[in-house]
């Protein structure tokens, strides 16, 4: 953390920051907030596509809210990106086959739009729009910084527990027990409490179980992006601005790539049934907002770009406040 820059404060209120996620390409566009849930009903599609606008409510919550009223299976559920909990986002979310044609609730709407032969997978649309206030006192900062930043995984991703990435690294290691324990130790793991209840109280039944699979993924993937964090920061301190375009996320099938990581993870051993949920693909070394705008207001600064998938907006923002998120809504 850079204690020279001035202290930011962000996520206040859902409406201080917003999140649409931008799809297509000819040309990409920003999925428009809906205010009220509009349902035609299953029209023979193999998947159906809807706009999925909601607030204080992460997107694995509000997949799982919609499985329940549409009465469909949570694996039925098909995202591109996940979204800020604290915020008001909208994204498209995809339904496999039939769903009951009715959705009602306080903080999340659902809206029909068109049906398509695949479902929607993970980082395949164009980015996400962001529009963020952030309270400040400064009366200036140095905005060139925002122009382009280490794509470091941010908070959202590895979380704000200390120590909790290390869930992932042990279901790696095949270590299920130790891996449960820290996750109800340091996370709480309502997700793999309600799973264990379906599963009839068994842990393992729990992991195999399709409500657990989504955050048993997430897991997987965040010790993967501590790893790649970790190896970033060093090539940047080693190489500087001659650091490469990408860099692979750790990935135990590729040997070059195991030799980068060594020196910061050699397990000795690997449950391999849990590489299917790895990240494969190499990762961009650093994120530049595009059409990067700031506005000084009285008391704070209001902040307009988008970023390209994966991407986090608090790594942007961390260049120019020493950022703390602090929610005043009830």
């Amino acid at each position: 953390m850079n204690n020279d820059l001035p202290e930011g404060i962000y996520k206040t209120t859902p409406e201080s920051f917003v999140v649409q996620e931008i799809v297509g390409s000819d040309p990409p566009r920003a999925v428009s907030f809906c205010d009220e849930s509009l349902i035609r009903g299953w029209e023979g599609d193999p998947y159906t596509i809807f706009v999925l606008s909601k607030r204080r409510w992460s997107t694995e919550d509000a997949m799982k809210e919609v499985a329940r009223q549409l009465h469909v299976g949570f694996d039925d559920i098909s995202v591109q990106g996940l979204k800020d909990k604290q915020a008001k986002t909208s994204q498209h979310l995809g339904v496999r086959g039939n769903f009951r044609d009715a959705f009602s609730h306080p903080d999340i709407s659902l809206v029909q739009l068109y049906g398509q032969e695949v479902p929607l997978r993970p980082g395949d649309h164009y980015g996400n729009r962001f529009d963020i206030s952030v309270i400040s006192d400064a009366d200036q900062i140095n905005l060139a910084a925002a122009k382009s930043a280490p794509n470091i995984f941010g908070p959202q991703r590895l979380g704000r527990q200390e120590g909790s990435e290390n869930v992932g690294r042990l279901f790696l290691e095949g270590k299920p027990e130790e891996a449960i324990e820290l996750m109800l130790t340091t996370m709480g793991a309502k997700g793999l409490t309600q799973a264990m209840q379906e599963a009839g109280g068994s842990w393992k039944g729990a992991l195999s179980h399709p409500s657990f699979r989504f955050s048993y993924r997430f897991e997987i993937q965040k010790w993967q992006s501590y790893l790649w964090n970790k190896l970033l920061l060093e090539q940047i301190d080693k190489l500087g601005p001659a650091v490469p375009d990408l860099l692979p996320m750790w990935n135990p099938r590729n040997q070059k790539v195991l030799e980068m990581y060594r020196h910061l993870w050699n397990p000795s051993q690997l449950e391999t049934d849990v590489f299917k949920f790895l990240i494969k693909k190499d990762r961009p070394t650093m994120v530049r907002p595009k059409d990067f705008k700031a506005n000084k207001k009285t008391g704070s600064w209001n902040f307009t770009f988008d970023l390209p998938p994966s991407a986090y907006a608090s790594v942007i923002l961390s260049q120019l406040f020493r950022l703390k998120e602090r929610h005043i809504y009830a």
